[in-house]
């Protein structure tokens, strides 16, 4: 509950809950306000709602933002700006004055107090810093004085990993509420005989084990578990390559329950680029297909009875979407949060569509150039707002579907191409975009329309991130693949 943002020499802060923070977290931060206001005004930091509990976390993270924005081309400066910043803090803690308009009292601290915040301040900024980070990177949380132990080796409470035997590209968090840390990975082998595999996180040995790996034709495109966050459907999981498959997960196997084509005609088969499953109606799917369509799919689910399989699925409804191949697929929470959709192509266009109302659409965006678009995500809290990115593009576009065809925001501080985007499930301003740059940045978008030049988090993998998957049921962690693994982070 306590804001602190600096930008372009302009310093606001906010104190909602007095109470909530103690004496210690306001002068750490204060310390570390002087210290970056003084050196790098024109830096921009914002740390949003450390709750009381998480108060090592997010000043670790404050850090984590200065330093990896600003501090990591000029690393001999840290001892000077370490010391430099402890000699302006130790003036302004005599400032009643400056305290009082912090934290709303005028009691005086102990020079004692003040002592162990300095021996704090310096410890982080020249020893932890140094240490913990490489290149572009996110500071590992180091043990403060004061600060609960850490955990023993191989029990890290920020980040998780797992090593798959092969690539992995297709990733998803599992939505059931006694599933926390479930997730489905599949493989990307060139060639018919690929892998999907279910990993669980065992949160007493704080490792990964692979809970069922079956076959799958091709490489999967994409992989979702069914959006139901209150277990009332039957556990499945459904994939798309060659044709959108749908599985049944038990926890001593994993068998298909369907398989879903509408070009029963023919031998052949336009593979499908990706999908999307409806969250507020778990019946209806939409697909994308390299054949210019868009198909729904209405999926019927009901018990087992002896052994027949009451799980099937039928084409509601299939239309040309695009002049060119469509790569991505997305319902909108607009309307109700069932009947909408948008989807994009090689086109280079965004469309808008209505299940009501099929003879039209609305193109909401074409990129400039006419370079394909490859995926979309919509805003989980603000349907007006979806993000977009450009084949080999070092960007992601921010739309507004009531002012078409201009973006609102450019997120473009990655140096390779984008290849995912992940919006927070439980914040209408905050969006995660991973790429070939080996980089995970979080960013704020609240400021919009506003340029958004820098973002807020960043994380550097070992690989080039091709896939990132923010948990909706578990908002705290982000979950990114690269090169044959997998990581879960503590955001």
């Amino acid at each position: 509950v306590f804001n602190i943002k600096i930008c372009h020499k302009s310093v606001h802060r906010q104190c909602h809950s007095v109470f909530a923070l103690d004496s210690f977290c306001i002068l750490l931060i204060n310390a570390i306000y002087n210290m970056v206001y003084m050196k790098f005004q024109k830096l921009q930091i914002f740390v949003g709602y450390i709750r009381q509990c998480k108060q090592r976390n997010a000043i670790i993270r404050l850090i984590n933002i200065y330093f990896t924005q600003s501090f990591m081309q000029r690393k001999k400066e840290v001892d000077f700006c370490a010391d430099a910043g402890i000699k302006k803090v130790t003036k302004k803690i005599n400032d009643f004055e400056f305290i009082s308009t912090t934290v709303g009292t005028s009691s005086p601290y102990k020079f004692s107090k003040f002592m162990k915040i300095q021996s704090i301040v310096k410890g982080v900024l020249r020893h932890e810093i140094l240490q913990s980070v490489s290149g572009y990177g996110a500071i590992k949380m180091c043990a403060l004085p004061g600060a609960p132990p850490a955990p023993p080796p191989g029990k890290r409470k920020e980040i998780y990993k797992y090593d798959a035997p092969w690539t992995v590209y297709s990733m998803n968090w599992s939505i059931r509420p006694d599933k926390r840390f479930r997730l489905a990975l599949g493989s990307f082998v060139e060639e018919y005989n690929n892998k999907v595999q279910i990993v669980s996180l065992d949160e007493e040995t704080s490792e990964f084990t692979a809970k069922s790996t079956f076959d799958h034709p091709y490489p999967t495109t994409k992989i979702m578990w069914i959006p139901d966050a209150k277990g009332v459907f039957p556990d499945l999981l459904a994939t798309s390559g060659d044709y959108l498959r749908v599985w049944r997960v038990s926890d001593n196997d994993t068998r298909l329950e369907c398989l879903l084509n509408n070009n029963k005609n023919s031998d052949f088969c336009a593979p499908l680029t990706s999908f999307d499953w409806n969250e507020v109606d778990p019946n209806l799917l939409g697909t994308s297909s390299i054949d210019t369509t868009c198909t729904i799919w209405g999926l019927e689910t009901g018990q087992v009875l002896g052994r027949v399989n009451l799980v099937s699925g039928h084409v509601k409804t299939q239309l040309i979407a695009h002049d060119k191949e469509v790569y991505d697929i997305a319902f909108s929470r607009a309307g109700g949060g069932r009947d909408m959709f948008a989807s994009v192509g090689a086109d280079g266009s965004v469309r808008m569509f209505d299940l009501r109302h099929l003879e039209h659409s609305t193109i909401i965006y074409e990129d400039p150039q006419h370079h394909p678009l490859l995926r979309l995500g919509w805003n989980k809290q603000d349907p007006n707002y979806l993000a977009t990115m450009a084949m080999d593009a070092l960007e992601v576009v921010i739309l507004d579907v009531r002012v078409p065809c201009t973006p609102v925001a450019r997120l473009n501080n990655h140096r390779a191409c984008v290849n995912s985007i992940a919006w927070a499930p439980h914040s209408s301003c905050h969006i995660c975009t991973a790429a070939d740059d080996h980089q995970a940045l979080i960013w704020d978008i609240q400021s919009m329309p506003r340029a958004i030049e820098d973002p807020i988090l960043a994380y550097t993998a070992a690989g080039e991130i091709n896939q990132i998957q923010w948990s909706s049921t578990q908002p705290d962690w982000i979950a990114i693949c690269y090169n044959n693994s997998l990581e879960i982070l503590r955001v």
